[in-house]
């Protein structure tokens, strides 16, 4: 285990530099509203009656979040496809969304094959590869980001290029309002919570080096509302890449009506999980009773909780706000079990063992 107050021992653990890439996220985000505020995109993929965003891992990860975040605010239905086929009623009246990080995904290239055939709108977001080619080709739109602000290479640590570019372009075909005080209001958020959270915080001051250390030796369960459903499926995928940990992740109210019939056994397991709460204060009233509640039946089983309340006053604050704590979690839990977080090598061999066939 590394001491967390040690910064000579993260950064020789550290060796891609995925916690400078967690503290240029805001510059991420300020590269990505330059660049999308002069993109041009047809007038006709605003007519669309719906949209379906292809992507797996870190390039959905924006897709994740805003689902949940303008979940009533989207007037069109929006859909997240993590594999080979699209859903049968895409045609030439949906905007297919073809997302990959590296341009090279091979689910995402079926799936532009398969819009290819059925005449769709599409849009491709990468920093190069084979989608990059296509818009070049003038096959596909585009935007097509150079990843300057994350040294990691890692598309789970490039938020704000998954994130913001999705917003940035579905608020210019009018699905979604996003203007120049919400980024004013975005990149300061995450300018607090680095400031309070980076490794020269000493873990006393230091919340997310706490909650990280609450998670060791333990799988986290963790939960989420309305909003923030999104993030919580960030931070699992964080937590499995970076910090090599199982995680799972489950929204309230639904767990509500079958998990908490699943504490009970094995007994033997309890001590090795820990039900981590992401609790808002603007979820609705109802759902709000809902988490000292589970919190309570979770501990009468013998099951330890954590709870984390965001701080920020507007729903938007508070996905960033937690998009950068949690991601500061995840490094931590890394550094906790003496993990390099930026590679990956299970994913690595499955990859390479595709290629072969």
């Amino acid at each position: 285990m590394v001491n967390l107050d040690s910064l000579a021992e993260i950064k020789k653990l550290d060796t891609k530099g995925v916690s400078t890439s967690i503290e240029l996220l805001g510059k991420q985000c300020e590269q990505v509203w330059e660049e999308v505020s002069g993109l041009d995109l047809p007038r006709e993929f605003a007519d669309c009656n719906n949209i379906v965003v292809c992507g797996m891992g870190g390039s959905t990860l924006g897709t994740h979040v805003i689902h949940s975040l303008y979940f009533d605010q989207l007037k069109t239905p929006l859909e997240i496809v993590n594999g080979y086929h699209l859903p049968g009623y895409v045609d030439k009246n949906s905007l297919v969304v073809l997302s990959s990080y590296s341009g090279t995904t091979e689910e995402v290239l079926a799936n532009y094959q398969e819009a290819e055939k059925r005449g769709t709108k599409m849009i491709a977001i990468s920093s190069g590869g084979d989608l990059e080619k296509l818009v070049k080709e003038g096959r596909v739109a585009g935007y097509e980001f150079v990843p300057k602000f994350n040294p990691s290479g890692q598309p789970r640590m490039g938020l704000g290029y998954s994130v913001l570019s999705q917003i940035l372009i579905f608020s210019k075909l009018g699905f979604l309002d996003f203007n120049e005080a919400d980024i004013s209001r975005t990149l300061s958020i995450i300018e607090k919570i680095n400031s309070q959270s980076k490794p020269d915080v000493e873990t006393s001051k230091n919340k997310a080096k706490q909650i990280a250390l609450e998670f060791k030796e333990k799988i986290p369960f963790l939960f989420a509302s309305e909003h923030l459903v999104g993030n919580i499926h960030v931070f699992a995928n964080q937590i499995n890449e970076n910090a090599k940990s199982l995680s799972c992740y489950f929204a309230l109210p639904e767990a509500n009506h079958h998990l908490t019939e699943g504490l009970a056994s094995p007994k033997e397991a309890n001590d090795y999980k820990i039900f981590f709460f992401l609790k808002s204060n603007l979820y609705s009233e109802r759902v709000l009773k809902r988490y000292e509640i589970t919190k309570n039946i979770v501990e009468e089983n013998g099951i330890k909780a954590a709870v984390f309340e965001p701080q920020s006053k507007t729903k938007l604050e508070q996905v960033f706000e937690f998009l950068t704590f949690g991601s500061w979690v995840s490094f931590y839990l890394a550094m906790v079990y003496g993990r390099d977080p930026s590679p990956i090598p299970n994913v690595d061999f499955l990859k390479n063992q595709l290629s072969k066939n």
